[in-house]
């Protein structure tokens, strides 16, 4: 009250300051856990279990300690402290299970305080808490062999299918009685002679040959049953002991010379010798004689006689010939000797001697004239020589008394050497025809100025022309002999096996021989002897490689009985033979080497460039060793080569979706197919197609031999078909060895008209033998048997099919064109290359196939090099989406997906609305933002997929985590740079992605997908090939990840919380934005712009803002000149305007001459612009890049027909064929 008597109301706030004088209290008496024994002496860093405690203070230090000698096991855990009050049980020593005192576990106390270490001894501000730890039986002890064996010995004629050896392992873990797997490690077993069973019998699996392989040094593994398999080995040497079993043969490639003209006598000495074994007696003394096959000519020419006494006891054959020779007539001999070694039973074998007729000057020369065709590589051969100076002179080792001059001045452009004749072109000749005349002179028969003339035609050959050749390997004949046009025995001129070849191939492919350049003709040092051809037709296109080898491959028995030629190979390819040059993934590479390569055949002369199909020992689909470049251009379908520091990316045509701008889906009507070139298949491959039909019966597609008969060595017989029949999928794969047939039960049809798709995978199943896997839609619709099992237990019998392949190839080769949709001969003719039950039905495809891929290349579905009745896109089932709506289908942002009967838009990232033709809205992400979701819907199980967009400059941090209810998760992150997804299922190891060779942090935007169907998990980015792809492929361990509906999905970080208001990011994704978050499909919100749909609602989200939109990042930003400011989005950088590069000083901005990066494909010539470029396309071609194929309406209509008949009439006759053919 104060002095007026006026008074007032006051509250008086008093706080009552707590102390601790409450105890703290466990929430439990005891705890009860069960972990893993360490691996040896490494320990979890993890705690094993975290312990809390109650106090009614509100102000504790609490301390934490494992009591000593409180009970057995307190020496080995100690327990820490955490900043919530909490304490963690952490292991200190090592636990082994297998010790028998720790496998009954541990039991000790624990204690903890409130007034920090002091209080640890005050019973008051302390309490205790037993801890009871069971110990856990993991795979960390290896099996051990009993009785380990090094070496056994055995003869090489041995039979297929003996025991050798038993070995055996027993295994510490499960007391002893886990299961042991017996294998022979695949690289010490190449050639698959040994085989082990489940008891650990060795037997012989193959023939053994000493003479190959005398010792065999195999890596024996004993493997457990445990996870992860703990694998033992041991090495046992195979000594293989000799027999005779292999005939004698001549020591060297003799070629002895005897002069034509001299009278009878003894020419040359010859020795043998004897691959197998001289000390055990199979070998010298040999005992020569002349074959009795020799022909009557031989045996009146030649006389053998045996010198057993020769070479020290080891025998010599004495040659000596019978009359005179005139190398003019014949210039060598080729004589047959027997050789018998001394062996029991004695070998006999037969040795082929080459008898050279050496040349004298015995005969006057005429005048001559010589035709060389040069083919110069892109106009720029270096100096070259192209042949000799040619007179008409039966003699040809007479060079020494000849002298050649010029007829009048010398040409510009050409060399002549007076001494040998050879005349050299000069650099960069150009692309004409060149008469040049020449004088010779014999000083033998006193003849001067014979005239010779010859004509030089140069043709140029360019990168479109090497890059669309055909290419062909003969046998038995050499380059000289393919060129020459004489014939030594008449004396006369002849047509050249190469022109009548370049008009076979002109009736073949219904061009003019002009049109066809044979650039390259060349002889291999190979035993026995070979020469590789190969060619290019242009007219108004360049006929592709899939074309020309295709229908050559089906020409083949033609062409070798009209021009008498052994084929040995079509389409080029040294890792056709199998392990001939690399023992697993093996790629060719097409290589033009410098200098031009001479072939000179007297009356005409062949200047070719220099190629090489070189072998790579690798997988070229996953070799990341070279940075990508634009040069060559790898976009299809004049796509823009676009570099930049993630490397490169296609700015492609509207209605080329494909990352590299393929065409990724055609349609057949039924009655048609489409050529596309051979698989590129690996060690171990993956696969991928999908399909739509209506149809029960289809070839998807297939990929082997185009012919049925006379197959030689290097023709290979694999193939791999994938079909539809009776509404059921059929896969066949066949390595060479036999044929593996997986049929899938699917549990309904797949003509049902929607999209599936089959996954196919072929891989060594632990080292030993190769497997292939079938898997349908993914299982997606499969049933989980019973998720609480541990395992995971999966019923995939109706979604996937699984099997061996036959021994004992290795790998499949393959060469001839992929044909997909259907087959352009009658399926009949597989029925003569297989048995009826190993071949698909072969009948032709009717609907759509889209997204073919292999090891993650999509093929471009854009330019068949052959097709009959199929064409680009699915026009049809695009059209269904169009029918539904008043729109324009899904326009350039979408494609047409679901069924023929519920269709709907798939739209590409970025794009959302029921026609794609709405733009979604991203969310920039500050720092310290995440995003929390609950899910209106049960993610798959077994199936998991999501994928989102994202553009930052920071280099780590988290994009977005899934976790299940078994500490399972998914966590797709940036780190150091580049994407990597980690995954675990229920307890299992942590396991990685990483798509290590491409940098995402350049502040474009990049699309980020995980697909996951059991333990199978695929990673992508930006569309997803080559080294923005990686995938796991074990079909083994857990298969289940149960999504959390409401606490499972997190974007932008991992949330800890302190208390309830305060929260920390870690692996916190900030400076960038997300967008178009997808998962299974379902599109999620993304705040603050959209908070919730009919499949998620966000609960949590902090520091984000809507769209991501960068402020100008020029502003008041001024760059030195010549250069000015770029906005790059979030930062800038000052440098020359597009189309410009800085100058050597620094001074000005000089155009940038586009044309030296070769952007122009399929033959165009570059035009330098300021700024940019012109690309002049030559006929047929069109686009910026000359990279469209012109349509053609006069196309030849008859070449898939014509080669269709000519297999039909090969493989079937009768009513069958002609059916086939009026189809």
């Amino acid at each position: 009250m104060d002095g007026g008597e006026l008074q007032g109301t006051g509250t008086v706030s008093i706080l009552i300051q707590d102390l601790n004088d409450r105890p703290p209290r466990f929430t439990r008496e005891e705890w009860v856990i069960e972990t893993e024994e360490t691996i040896g002496s490494v320990l979890p860093t993890e705690p094993i279990l975290t312990v809390s405690v109650q106090d009614e203070d509100e102000t504790n230090t609490f301390t934490y300690e494992v009591v000593t000698s409180s009970g057995y096991g307190a020496d080995k855990f100690s327990i820490v402290t955490n900043d919530d009050g909490t304490g963690s049980l952490m292991v200190a020593k090592p636990l082994d299970f297998e010790d028998p005192q720790q496998v009954q576990g541990f039991r000790f106390q624990i204690q903890v305080s409130d007034l920090g270490e002091e209080g640890l001894r005050d019973p008051y501000h302390s309490a205790r808490s037993w801890i009871n730890v069971k110990l856990k039986d993991i795979n960390d002890n290896k099996p051990k062999f009993i009785d380990p064996i090094s070496e056994i010995r055995v003869y090489e004629n041995v039979p297929v299918g003996r025991r050798l050896v038993n070995i055996t392992a027993s295994d510490p873990d499960k007391g002893g009685k886990g299961n042991i797997t017996y294998l022979i490690d695949r690289a010490s077993n190449k050639q698959r002679h040994f085989h082990i069973d489940s008891s650990g019998s060795v037997t012989i699996q193959r023939p053994l040959d000493r003479e190959t392989t005398p010792y065999h040094v195999m890596k024996i593994l004993a493997v457990d049953d445990g996870t992860p398999a703990m694998t033992a080995t041991n090495m046992l040497t195979v000594a293989v002991m000799d027999v005779n079993d292999n005939a004698p043969e001549l020591r060297e490639d003799y070629h002895p010379v005897i002069t034509e003209n001299q009278s009878p006598r003894m020419f040359a000495e010859i020795r043998a010798m004897d691959a197998d074994d001289i000390l055990k007696g199979n070998g010298p003394p040999f005992h020569f004689k002349l074959s009795p096959l020799a022909s009557d000519e031989i045996k009146d020419s030649f006389k053998v006689t045996n010198v057993p006494e020769g070479a020290n006891g080891e025998g010599v054959a004495v040659i000596s010939s019978l009359r005179k020779f005139d190398r003019e007539l014949q210039k060598e001999f080729h004589v047959p000797i027997s050789i018998q070694d001394s062996g029991v039973p004695p070998m006999i074998g037969t040795s082929t001697l080459t008898v050279i007729i050496g040349d004298i000057n015995d005969n006057e020369m005429k005048s001559g004239e010589k035709e060389v065709l040069f083919y110069s590589y892109k106009g720029r051969a270096h100096e070259t020589k192209v042949g000799r100076v040619y007179v008409w002179d039966p003699d040809d080792w007479d060079l020494e008394d000849k002298k050649f001059t010029w007829a009048m001045s010398p040409h510009p452009n050409f060399h002549l050497n007076e001494d040998s004749g050879m005349i050299t072109m000069k650099y960069a000749t150009s692309e004409t025809s060149y008469e040049l005349e020449f004088y010779s002179q014999d000083t033998s028969h006193l003849q001067v100025k014979i005239e010779a003339k010859v004509t030089v035609q140069v043709r140029h050959v360019s990168d479109a022309a090497i890059k669309n050749a055909g290419s062909v390997r003969v046998e038995g004949i050499s380059d000289e002999e393919f060129v020459s046009q004489w014939n030594y025995r008449t004396r006369n001129p002849k047509r050249s096996i190469a022109d009548f070849f370049q008009e076979k191939l002109a009736n073949i492919f219904e061009v003019s021989p002009h049109s066809i350049d044979m650039f390259s003709i060349q002889s291999r040092k190979r035993t026995p002897l070979v020469t590789d051809i190969f060619f290019s037709i242009f007219d108004s296109r360049y006929f592709t490689p899939v074309e020309l080898n295709g229908l050559l491959m089906m020409h083949k028995d033609e062409i070798e009985n009209q021009l008498g030629l052994n084929i040995i190979m079509i389409g080029i390819d040294e890792c056709l033979p199998e392990n001939h040059h690399c023992s697993g993934s093996c790629t060719s590479k097409l290589e033009v080497l410098k200098p031009q390569y001479l072939v000179d055949a007297n009356k005409t002369a062949f200047v070719g460039v220099r190629t090489k199909v070189v072998p790579e020992c690798k997988c070229s689909a996953r070799d990341f060793s070279e940075r990508e470049s634009c040069r060559p251009n790898p976009c299809f379908n004049d796509g823009q080569c676009v570099p930049d520091e993630s490397g490169v990316r296609c700015d492609c045509p509207e209605g080329f979706n494909g990352p590299r701008c393929q065409l990724l889906s055609r349609s057949f009507q039924g009655n048609g197919f489409a050529w596309f070139p051979p698989l590129k298949t690996c060690e171990s491959s993956h696969l991928s197609v999908e399909f739509l039909t209506a149809e029960s019966q289809g070839l998807i597609f297939y990929n082997g031999p185009l012919f049925s008969n006379n197959l030689s060595q290097q023709f290979v017989t694999d193939f791999i078909a994938l079909e539809i029949t009776e509404g059921k999928m059929r896969f066949f794969i066949n390595f060479g060895s036999g044929t593996l047939q997986l049929n899938l039960n699917t549990s309904g049809t797949l003509n049902d008209g929607k999209w599936h798709k089959a996954d196919i995978f072929w891989d060594k199943e632990r080292c030993t033998f190769q497997t292939a896997r079938v898997v349908v839609d993914q299982c997606a619709d499969e049933v989980v048997s019973d998720t609480s099992k541990r395992d995971h237990s999966v019923d995939l019998s109706s979604c996937q099919a699984f099997g061996k392949l036959p021994p004992f190839n290795e790998y499949i080769n393959l060469n001839s064109p992929l044909q997909v949709g259907g087959l352009a001969q009658h399926p009949g003719f597989l029925r003569s290359l297989y048995t009826e039950d190993e071949t698909p039905l072969g009948q032709p495809f009717q609907g759509c196939i889209r997204n073919l891929k292999i090891n993650s290349h999509l093929y471009d579905f854009a330019n068949p090099g052959l097709q009959r009745n199929s064409e680009s896109g699915c026009s049809q089932f695009e059209r269904s989406c169009h029918n539904n709506s008043s729109q324009s289908g899904c326009g350039s942002n979408g494609v047409c997906d679901g069924s023929i009967t519920e269709p709907f838009c798939l739209c590409n990232p970025g794009w959302t609305g029921p026609y794609c033709d709405e733009p979604t809205v991203p969310a920039f992400f500050e720092s310290q933002s995440y995003v929390k979701y609950s899910l209106s819907f049960q993610p798959n199980p077994f199936r998991t997929s999501f994928q989102l967009r994202f553009r930052t400059w920071e280099g780590n941090g988290e994009l977005i985590r899934l976790s299940d209810l078994s500490r399972g998760h998914g966590i797709l992150e940036m780190k150091d740079r580049n994407l990597q997804y980690r995954f675990t299922m229920s307890s299992s190891k942590e396991q990685s992605l990483c798509l290590s060779s491409v940098v995402v942090n350049d502040g474009k935007w990049h699309v980020a997908r995980v697909e996951r169907f059991g333990p199978v998990v695929m990673l992508s980015l930006d569309g997803g090939e080559g080294r923005r792809y990686n995938e796991t492929s074990i079909f083994s361990g857990p298969m289940l990840m149960n999504v959390d509906e409401q606490e499972g999905l997190y974007v932008g970080g991992t949330v800890l919380y302190t208390n309830a208001n305060v929260f920390s990011v870690n692996n916190d994704y900030y400076l960038g934005c997300l967008d178009d978050l997808r998962v299974e499909g379902k599109a999620l919100p993304l705040p603050p712009g959209l908070t919730g749909t009919q499949w998620a609602q966000v609960t949590v989200f902090h520091n984000l803002a809507s769209g991501c939109i960068s402020p100008n990042q020029c502003l008041n930003i001024t760059c030195i000149a010549p250069l000015i400011c770029k906005d790059l989005w979030m930062k800038h950088e000052c440098g020359c305007p597009e189309g410009t590069l800085l100058s050597k000083d620094h001074r000005v901005c000089l155009d940038e001459d586009e044309c030296l990066s070769s952007p122009c494909k399929n033959g165009g010539i570059c035009h330098n612009q300021q700024p940019s470029y012109v690309c002049r396309c030559p006929e047929g071609y069109e686009g910026i890049n000359c990279g469209m194929v012109k349509e053609i309406s006069s196309s030849p209509p008859s070449l898939p027909a014509l080669a269709a008949i000519t297999v039909c009439l090969i493989t079937v006759v009768g009513k069958e064929c002609d059916e086939f053919i009026n189809e």
